[in-house]
């Protein structure tokens, strides 16, 4: 194959090239009617109608950036576009303008009456509204899990709660009962290595930190989970696990049961663990309440260390 051959199929294609974008270019400018422009959405699948054309929607791009900018028009050009879909503005065009003076590139988004648009502030919304709507219910699949949760079943779920006191407020108590010049190195909850360098014996403060830290933190997990069991005892709802390690309980509950936890100040949030299963009449008696308070658990939020507790299918169901 010649040199001429390939000249002629390089021609060919600038003049493809060039032909399309003058098709596209040609289309009637109609920001409020007629022909729309027919633009991949951004997550694929049906292209989305606006009710503007491309060129229509690059003529105000182009406006818009340049007027809010203080750009050259003439030196601005739009370099991609894309259609992005959303469940409360419709269909969002979005383009990129650059400039070519100083190749900085702006992100410009219309809605459907091509009116300027801010689509991160549109999403979050969205987002925001998808939060309100689940409440603490944890992730896509535990959404999806309780939306399918039917009366007369239950599910396991972990419960995550609050405890009364922060990581930070606790370190700050203990740290309270160290001599002044230990505490001092190890505000931050742990020593620097060039004190620990300095100081062999701070090694030893360090791991006494560690050790008071695990035991304070057990105390304010079994305070908070004490609560929540409690509750949960009166739901008539079977405990499956207590973490003595984090601020977490598993138990089958009703979605009545999921929604009112949902409402206490101490839940964090609700992540479904398993499957969902019709529920029975002998929920009340499988909870073995007296052990778990025996465990250290109390009503009250006095309590020690809970320890590691499962029970077997045959328990709870």
């Amino acid at each position: 194959m010649g040199s001429k051959e390939l000249s002629l199929r390089g021609l060919a294609g600038v003049v493809v090239a060039i032909a399309l974008v003058v098709a596209v270019a040609l289309v009637p400018l109609n920001c409020t009617g007629g022909p729309a422009a027919d633009l991949s959405p951004e997550d694929g699948g049906e292209a989305p109608q606006l009710s503007g054309t491309v060129a229509d929607y690059e003529e105000l791009a182009l406006d818009y950036v340049a007027q809010t900018h203080g750009l050259q028009r003439d030196r601005l050009k739009l370099v991609h576009y894309s259609v992005a879909t959303t469940e409360s503005h419709g269909d969002i065009w979005c383009g990129m303008v650059l400039d070519l003076d100083s190749h900085e590139a702006y992100g410009v988004f219309f809605n459907e009456s091509c009116t300027p648009v801010d689509l991160d502030a549109i999403r979050e919304q969205e987002a925001q509204a998808g939060r309100d709507e689940r409440g603490k219910i944890i992730g896509d699949y535990s959404w999806e899990m309780f939306q399918e949760l039917g009366p007369g079943e239950v599910a396991e779920v972990g419960i995550w709660l609050i405890p009364r006191k922060s990581l930070s407020e606790v370190v700050g108590e203990i740290l309270a009962t160290y001599p002044p010049e230990i505490a001092e190195k190890l505000k931050g909850g742990h020593a620097s290595s060039d004190d620990l360098r300095n100081d062999p014996g701070l090694h030893e403060w360090e791991m006494k930190l560690d050790r008071d830290k695990m035991e304070a933190l057990e105390q304010e997990y079994a305070a908070v989970q004490g609560l929540v069991i409690h509750f949960l005892e009166g739901k008539g709802c079977p405990i499956g696990y207590v973490s003595k390690l984090a601020p977490l309980i598993f138990a089958e509950v009703t979605k009545d049961v999921i929604l009112e936890l949902g409402q206490r100040e101490d839940v964090a949030g609700i992540e479904f663990s398993g499957e969902c299963f019709p529920a029975t009449d002998s929920g009340a008696a499988t909870i073995k309440a007296p052990q778990v308070w025996s465990r250290g658990i109390a009503p009250s939020g006095n309590a020690s260390p809970i320890f590691h507790r499962h029970r077997s299918t045959s328990e709870s169901r």
